[in-house]
């Protein structure tokens, strides 16, 4: 099995490595020449227990019901996981801030931002509830002034009174 539940007996790779009707000469202990877009080459030899493990790939098969069933509407989260895994691979290790797959580094890259959010959120809540309260002052100003003015009548009253 291929990383993620992918079958490896679906790849090409493994139904040319074994001996059919169909396929009278494996391609097992073939050696194949990779060359890069940079100009580097490598050798690889495909052994005759053709299995799949590598930490790191450099070259992915995918099998077409693979991709059919990546590209499933159902299986957007599969998709999703397989892309970061391939970004993940590409990015220099020096650059990965020792994360194991791309959701830690995805973590570890965003926490500054995270902090800094959640102490916006934080601000921003203040700030509303600074906002209600002189908003519900405001609101009282109009009662209070009608208050303020009735008590300026009754003081007037008051004085008049006390003056005869």
């Amino acid at each position: 099995m291929f990383r993620d539940g992918i079958d490896i007996q679906d790849s090409f790779l493994y139904k040319a490595s074994r001996r059919s009707s169909a396929n009278p000469v494996p391609i097992t202990g073939a050696t194949l020449e990779l060359r890069w877009a940079d100009g580097n080459t490598e050798t690889v030899t495909i052994p005759p227990d053709l299995k799949h493990g590598r930490a790191e790939e450099k070259v992915k098969y995918l099998p077409q019901k693979f991709v059919e069933r990546l590209c499933a509407p159902e299986n957007n989260k599969q998709l999703e996981l397989e892309i970061e895994r391939v970004i993940f691979q590409r990015i220099a290790k020096t650059e990965r801030l020792d994360a194991s797959d791309f959701q830690e580094l995805r973590q570890r890259s965003t926490q500054g931002t995270t902090v800094r959010k959640a102490q916006v959120q934080r601000a921003i809540q203040t700030l509303n509830q600074t906002i209600a309260t002189i908003s519900a002052r405001i609101a009282l100003k109009p009662a209070k002034e009608n208050e303020l003015k009735a008590k300026r009548e009754e003081l007037s009253a008051l004085i008049s009174a006390s003056a005869i």
